[in-house]
């Protein structure tokens, strides 16, 4: 859909309805000027594929699938550089295995809910990503015009 539009900047693409898509590869393929997308809240009940959706998408630091089912999510591509990944309830815990979001690199982390942390983190699908599961609560989150932009909180 928007494969190979690298001066895309931003996308205001909050609340999708995408009820009847089982696939959505390359979707942003080659967007290296995109800098994060709020993404929430999509409908994606029959959502499959997803592979290769971000590659090439070197600039992105912030993506937000929160609100996703993603129980029928067969292969998920995060962006290459990626450092922030936003997920919301248990049912991304149900991606169908490690291999249906490989890790982009070690240094991304995963914000989910303070009371689905330890449920993540002992979850057989995240159990290789433990250490980079955190709590959302540590995290200041800023969506506006279709990105969002993330920062963690100063501890005392």
């Amino acid at each position: 859909m928007f494969t190979s539009c690298g001066a895309l900047k931003t996308l205001n693409a909050k609340n999708w309805n995408l009820q009847y898509v089982t696939n959505t590869s390359d979707m942003f393929s080659g967007c290296s000027g995109l800098y994060s997308l709020d993404l929430s809240d999509w409908t994606v009940p029959r959502l499959r594929y997803a592979s290769g959706m971000f590659s090439g998408c070197t600039g992105m630091v912030a993506l937000d699938i929160s609100g996703w089912d993603t129980t029928n999510i067969e292969s998920f591509t995060l962006p290459p550089n990626v450092k922030y990944i936003i997920m919301d309830d248990d049912r991304d815990i149900k991606f169908k295995g490690n291999y249906a979001m490989p890790n982009p690199n070690n240094y991304v982390k995963y914000l989910v809910p303070s009371t689905m942390v330890d449920a993540y983190k002992a979850h057989a699908n995240w159990s290789g990503r433990a250490s980079r599961i955190v709590d959302i609560e540590d995290y200041t989150i800023i969506r506006y015009a279709g990105e969002v932009e993330v920062t963690e909180n100063e501890s005392d």
